[in-house]
């Protein structure tokens, strides 16, 4: 009686460590860093050689930056909801540790020279900067 009492609690045990698990699977991951930096970019008139040039050269810079934490390029997903803008090209998110690594980013090499080489591309450019 004793052997399957304790066989019951240890699945039990098991089972609800099981349960523990998949429920902390399941949590969504923080963002690295306490400083977001989003950038929109519309590029009317662009050709499609131009744009997907202009996400290398993104790619490129951003993963050769010292300061950025992690990053995501991507296009407009084209979600339908009144409340959503669709009108940009572009969408870049970088996070960094701190204010400070951004406004070092700001002035980081990498980051002027692919404005310079860039800056002719875009027809807009909206940012959003955000701290924890």
């Amino acid at each position: 009686m004793r052997r399957i009492c304790f066989c019951y609690l240890a699945g039990f045990c098991l089972f609800m460590f099981f349960l523990s698990s998949c429920t902390a699977l399941r949590q969504p991951a923080p963002i690295r860093g306490d400083f977001a930096h989003i950038v929109l970019f519309w590029m009317e008139g662009q050709s499609e050689a131009a744009k997907a040039t202009f996400r290398k050269d993104m790619e490129d810079f951003i993963k050769s930056s010292a300061y950025a934490q992690s990053m995501h390029i991507g296009t407009s997903a084209g979600t339908d909801r009144a409340v959503v803008d669709n009108s940009y090209d572009f969408c870049l998110i970088v996070t960094f540790a701190s204010k400070t690594e951004h406004d070092r980013y700001q002035k980081e090499q990498v980051h002027l020279d692919f404005i310079e080489k860039t800056k002719g591309l875009w027809s807009k450019l909206q940012i959003y900067d955000s701290v924890r």
